[in-house]
């Protein structure tokens, strides 16, 4: 419902962004602390990495930032039930003047037929059974989102398998 909520307020233009400095290690903080038990609750185990000096800051919407991190968090809870490897990892780097944000599982990854419609609005994967839950509408947030924060959500396969969600920031 709050995706419904959402969705519908941005097809308004009822969204506003503020943006500021956002600390890198305090938003890894926030995210690792809201969605540790969700992910234990799937019997995953949530690793978070960050590459980036203390002090390091990205130019976002502390708020959304958080909602797209953790939307790509419960994606990667839904989607990957039966991964060998239970890890899913939240990660934090620099490059350049850019910081990337990484949400990885092992799951089944996502097809090649679906990757070119993964972040449009209603669009649910093939992997999503009757039990996931979800109208398809947390991509297609979560990328409007980081593109009102200046950034870009993109999708990559990972060498291992599975799905690497990557939110790209300027840096503050």
């Amino acid at each position: 419902v709050a995706n419904v909520l959402d969705y519908s307020r941005l097809e308004g233009h009822a969204s506003r962004v503020t943006s500021g400095p956002v600390e890198v290690a305090s938003i890894l903080a926030e995210v690792q602390s809201a969605w540790r038990i969700r992910c234990e609750t799937s019997n995953k185990e949530l690793v978070v990495e960050c590459a980036v000096p203390e002090k390091a800051a990205c130019r976002a919407d502390a708020v959304l930032l958080g909602q797209v991190l953790g939307n790509l968090l419960d994606n990667a809870c839904k989607y990957s039930p039966d991964a060998e490897d239970r890890r899913v990892w939240l990660r934090a780097r620099a490059e350049g003047a850019r910081l990337v944000f990484e949400v990885e599982d092992r799951g089944p990854g996502v097809a090649a037929s679906e990757r070119r419609t993964i972040f449009r609005a209603f669009h649910r994967g093939r992997e999503a059974g009757e039990s996931t839950g979800g109208v398809g509408l947390g991509l297609a947030l979560a990328s409007h989102w980081a593109a009102m924060m200046g950034g870009t959500l993109t999708l990559h396969t990972p060498k291992e398998g599975g799905a690497c969600f990557r939110v790209e920031l300027p840096s503050a």
